[in-house]
């Protein structure tokens, strides 16, 4: 396995049932009248440490009660053990994957840009720097075009407005006379 992507439960609290409190209270949420009318949701209270949760993921009480002890022992990891809990492992495990992934994929195109560079340098007898200098040249001559076919677009836009103007002081006169 890669570095990093064991995780450590050995720090896991674990549930002692004489440190719970258990209730059993009515449900909540969409279902309607037999959904709030029955006893189904569980809530569970750690007493040495206060912690809390309520849990009313099914219509089951069995099922909430197995559900709700995984919450509390999830949510007391979390207190007790903080960046060492098992949730926090695994989100370092998975931004470790998501990266090494994105740099896999990097390390890959810049592979490639390689060797088109090499490709055309066998092609032409270029040094590569000067095909990476050609590439930029290319670029900026790109660009400087751009630029100058915007400033003509501007020139000619000023052109007409003062033709339009021009055309305009023309009709006032011949109206006035």
């Amino acid at each position: 396995m890669a570095k990093g992507s064991k995780i450590d439960r050995s720090k896991v609290p674990k549930l002692v049932e004489k440190d719970i409190e258990e209730k059993y209270i009515r449900g909540w949420g969409p279902g309607g009248q037999s959904v709030n009318k029955t006893t189904n949701a569980v809530f569970l209270r750690h007493l040495p440490t206060g912690v809390w949760i309520k849990c009313h993921e099914s219509r089951s009480l069995d099922r909430n009660r197995k559900i709700g002890r995984t919450m509390l022992i999830d949510k007391l990891d979390e207190k007790l053990n903080g960046e060492d809990s098992v949730a926090k492992q695994e989100q370092r495990i998975a931004t470790f994957r998501a990266n090494s992934k994105k740099e896999k994929t990097r390390l890959k195109y810049e592979k490639i840009k390689a060797e088109k560079l090499a490709s055309a340098n066998l092609e032409s007898d270029v040094e590569p720097a000067e095909l990476e200098a050609n590439f930029e040249t290319d670029k900026l001559d790109a660009d400087d075009r751009l630029a100058v076919a915007v400033v003509t677009a501007d020139d000619e836009s000023a052109d007409r407005k003062a033709d339009d103007k021009s055309a305009d002081s023309k009709v006032d006169e011949l109206s006035k006379s």
